[in-house]
């Protein structure tokens, strides 16, 4: 209709916006006519929403993971381990594949070897408790290495330093 309209209003003969306002109620009027549906024709143009629990599994996120010597499994820089039912731990052999599913809801399950099982997260552990007296080593300053004056690189070094300054005299 857009594309449409300003050759219909020049074929009406309508030249100034007035012209045009007067005759675009029959050209709407004729166009609805033409391409529009009947009002209660179709019931509902939406779809009944999918429940919660199905648009997690729709909307996951999959990532193939293995399980590392410590039977975690490391995800966003983060480490988890599976659960079982009753929140029993379950551990993996290292090098295990499976696939860690992230819903939209942020759940974390694991899946391999046919079962699907929840990750909880690891907590991150300190170098240090926080009641000891505890003050890690500090950085050592590494010892550079000059060689003595008698050197023969040092000697052609500053030989040709010598060359260079305009003020000595041969």
């Amino acid at each position: 209709m857009q594309s449409r309209l300003p050759i219909e209003l020049r074929l009406k003969g309508a030249a100034t916006i007035e012209q045009a306002c007067g005759c675009l109620p029959r050209l709407i009027a004729q166009c609805n006519a033409r391409l529009a549906l009947p009002v209660h024709s179709i019931p509902s143009v939406f779809a009944a929403q999918p429940p919660q629990e199905k648009i997690d599994r729709i909307l996951a996120a999959l990532t193939e993971r293995t399980a590392d010597a410590g039977r975690c499994i490391r995800s966003e820089n983060n480490y988890y381990r599976a659960a079982g039912k009753g929140g029993r731990h379950v551990y993996f052999c290292k090098g295990a594949k499976g696939l860690a599913v992230r819903a939209l809801s942020a759940a974390l399950f694991f899946s391999a070897a046919d079962r699907a099982l929840a990750l909880e997260g690891i907590p991150i552990h300190e170098r240090a408790p926080e009641n000891f007296a505890f003050s890690p080593p500090g950085i050592k300053p590494k010892k550079r290495c000059v060689p003595p004056a008698s050197h023969p690189w040092r000697l052609d070094a500053f030989a040709n330093f010598l060359k260079k300054q305009p003020y000595q005299s041969a």
